[in-house]
């Protein structure tokens, strides 16, 4: 992971090449996914001070989801008259990978008093995948205020724009990809070894480790329907996760890289990875190992 990469000619080129024949909402969509394309959720850097500084000239492309809404605040405020956006932190958000005490999102209002809920951060890997979003004005606060996008709004909006990749969304790939799935005869490995070349074949590299875990959670969910551990490791500034594959008898031991997917493995290499100095916050996956009597 650069740290250090900065991105200020690219969000410059997002702000001044926003489309003008397009309406406020859809500019609004317009940015929504090209910053979605250029941002990483930062997992190093959660519940540290924000990072982000716009006077010094210089952004990180790995931002804390404050860095995201400050930056998209930013731009579109200054794209249309016609749409005002702030920061909002959605207290008590039950969100899976997003570590920050309050996570922030940004609420657009635009002229006609129409109001969204937009949530960049959580939408970052279906961006990136190219799947479609989930948070783009499809939920209200508390109070219920805000109004609703449709994802038929969404899908109409992506379509004019050209912003849809090959004319569709990789969800109608990840369909095509499940009713070509067969198992007869086949056992647990077998049948796991399977769904995960069919999750492979689907994966795309990502910048961020963050995006290509919650895309592969998602996979897991269309796709493998079966129970697994998760277990995270962290070489320097390397993030990979491990993920154990379980039924009642049998169990597959598969990692995931955020460039080159699902690599399948076993317990001894896992113990042998940490024995070189790979660590992990969990005490799980040790106790896990010293169970199996694994040792070099």
């Amino acid at each position: 992971m650069d740290n250090n990469e900065n991105i200020i000619s690219e969000l410059n080129l997002i702000a001044l090449n926003v489309p003008e024949d397009l309406s406020p909402i859809e500019k609004v969509r317009w940015v929504y996914i090209k910053l979605g394309s250029l941002f990483s959720y930062d997992y190093n850097f959660t519940n540290k001070q924000n990072r982000i500084d716009f006077s010094s000239d210089y952004v990180s492309r790995y931002q804390t989801c404050v860095g995201i809404s400050n930056i998209l605040n930013l731009i579109l405020n200054n794209i249309d008259q016609n749409i005002k956006c702030e920061t909002i932190t959605r207290d008590g958000a039950n969100i899976r990978g997003i570590y920050d005490e309050k996570h922030v999102a940004n609420l657009v209002t635009f002229k006609t008093g129409e109001k969204i809920i937009i949530d960049l951060t959580l939408d970052l890997y279906l961006i990136q995948s190219g799947c479609q979003t989930k948070e783009f004005g499809f939920t209200t606060s508390s109070s219920g205020e805000e109004d609703i996008v449709s994802l038929y709004e969404c899908r109409e909006m992506d379509f004019k724009m050209g912003i849809m990749q090959s004319g569709q969304y990789t969800d109608n790939k990840i369909q095509s990809v499940i009713d070509k799935l067969d198992f007869s005869n086949s056992d647990f490995e077998n049948e796991i070894d399977i769904k995960m070349k069919s999750i492979n074949s689907l994966f795309i590299p990502f910048k961020g480790f963050q995006e290509s875990k919650n895309y592969i959670n998602m996979l897991f969910g269309k796709i493998l329907k079966h129970n697994y551990k998760e277990f995270n490791l962290k070489y320097n500034d390397k993030m990979i996760s491990c993920f154990v594959i379980f039924d009642d008898d049998n169990e597959v031991w598969y990692l995931l890289d955020s460039t080159i997917g699902l690599v399948k493995t076993n317990p001894k290499n896992i113990k042998n990875m940490f024995d070189n100095g790979f660590t992990t916050r969990s005490n799980t996956i040790y106790d896990y190992l010293d169970k199996k009597n694994i040792t070099r």
